[in-house]
């Protein structure tokens, strides 16, 4: 059975954004509020499809990020603006081309290309060399005692780095680390 009803074309950007060519994201949906929810929900449980629109929801936080709906048309007018909107891979926070069912250029198993890793080790290492501490550097405070890294705190308490990105994220540690206050240090 075909689905006819209409599509919406959003964009999920930064406050500060303001072209919808080269920034944000760009997506379709027949719900784009339950969409964005959907979108928050998993990049703050760290577990989006989408790294770079997660990478960006993490970095500026949901308050930060705004929703804009640019058309409501049929299915394939949308996809079809979308895809003229993203034309390629990795514009804004798409890590996909627009249209129809496009594929994951990492699907899931699939190593990150070396290009994107060296960009990411080039950025810690302009923080690094200008003092700033990036990624795993950081100062962590697990109930007001200090550990210079964030691997030296996941050791010490045997928290593994999925569950130490959550808790540093403010969820709730449940049973096993529901007594430990967990947050980076001011430093």
């Amino acid at each position: 059975m075909q689905d006819n009803r209409p599509r919406q074309i959003y964009w999920l950007r930064h406050k500060s954004h303001n072209n919808l060519f080269t920034q944000g994201y760009i997506g379709v949906s027949v719900n784009p509020n339950e969409r964005y929810r959907h979108h928050i929900k998993n990049a703050l449980g760290n577990y989006h499809s989408d790294k770079v629109l997660s990478k960006a929801i993490q970095k500026y936080g949901k308050n930060q990020i705004q929703m804009d709906i640019l058309l409501i048309a049929n299915e394939k007018y949308c996809y079809d603006t979308e895809k003229q909107l993203r034309p390629n891979n990795f514009i804004g926070w798409n890590m996909r081309e627009g249209g129809y069912h496009t594929p994951n250029p990492f699907p899931k198993g699939s190593k990150q290309p070396k290009w994107i890793t060296d960009k990411a080790n080039a950025t810690k290492q302009v923080k690094r060399n200008a003092g700033i501490k990036a990624g795993s550097d950081k100062a962590v405070l697990i109930n007001d005692q200090l550990f210079n890294t964030v691997k030296a705190a996941r050791e010490a308490y045997n928290i593994s780095s999925s569950q130490m990105k959550r808790l540093l994220k403010g969820a709730f540690g449940g049973y096993k680390y529901g007594h430990l206050e967990v947050k980076y240090a001011n430093c």
